[in-house]
This record gives structure tokens, sequence and C-alpha cells, in this order.
């Protein structure tokens, strides 16, 4: 999987390079960086950063947090977020025709079979099932 949204990253970032831009501002990607890019994200969740601005986690004044600025400099992590992309863009608008979530369908299924795959229920498992209302927005919703 990381290897499929490494190569869909790269081939977006490689068609928005302009011919005169420096390496260093449009750079390609790779599996490391990508899997620190999924940590930093993780860690935003994880410490419930959404009202907090994304720049000030990677203060170094002493409010921000080390290991963001540690792991990516904040304008990498931005350019990464504005990049990443996990199916062809070439191809998305056809696809989108019949299928809703057509960005991310491939991706997502691919998860879910891993998670099945991957996820051992023990002999102790308790299964409960609530259906909550949705009312909000959603455009794959069906």
């Amino acid at each position: 999987m990381i290897k499929k949204l490494v190569h869909w990253t790269n081939s977006f970032i490689e068609s928005i390079r302009e011919p005169s831009s420096w390496e260093r501002d449009a750079k390609e990607t790779n599996e490391a960086e990508i899997k620190a890019f999924i940590g930093l994200l993780y860690l935003i969740g994880l410490h419930k950063s959404s009202h907090v601005y994304i720049r000030d986690l990677w203060a170094t004044d002493g409010t921000g947090k080390e290991i963001f600025h540690t792991t990516m400099s904040s304008t990498h992590f931005y350019f990464l977020l504005r990049c990443i992309r996990f199916d062809d863009i070439q191809t998305r608008q056809s696809r989108k025709e019949l299928d809703k979530l057509a960005p991310m369908r491939e991706f997502f299924e691919n998860f879910v079979e891993n998670c099945q795959k991957l996820y051992d229920v023990g002999e102790y498992v308790t299964i409960d099932e609530k259906l909550e209302s949705f009312r909000g927005r959603c455009p794959f919703c069906q």
C-alpha cells in the first residue's frame, strides 16, 4: 500500500513540478518519508491537536512538540499534505462518474482487506452493534 501511495504521490509531484523549480522545493518522496508523514498525522490526532494550528506544533520556542520538527520541516509536511495521492489522477474523472469514492476506492479496499487478514479475533471477544443516524453532508454515503 505504501509503495502505491509513493508512486501516485511522485506522479503528482512530477506533474506539478515546474522546469525551473529547485529540486528541494518539489523533491520526490520515498517510503520512509511517507511512513514518517503518516506517523505525524497519527500523532496530530493522538494529541488531539485538531484545534491547534499545525505550524504551532513545529514551534521551536518550547511551545511546540520536538518530534514534529525533528521528523521533517513544516514546509515539507505541508508540501506532502498537498501532494499526497491515492490513485491515478489522469483516470480519476472517468471513474468518479461511476463511483463517488473513486479517488480512494482501491486504497480503502486494500486497507480493509489487510485489516481483516491481519486481525486475529481472540476467544474472548464481545460484538455489539449500534447504528447512529448521520445528518451531515457526505458525497459518497449511499
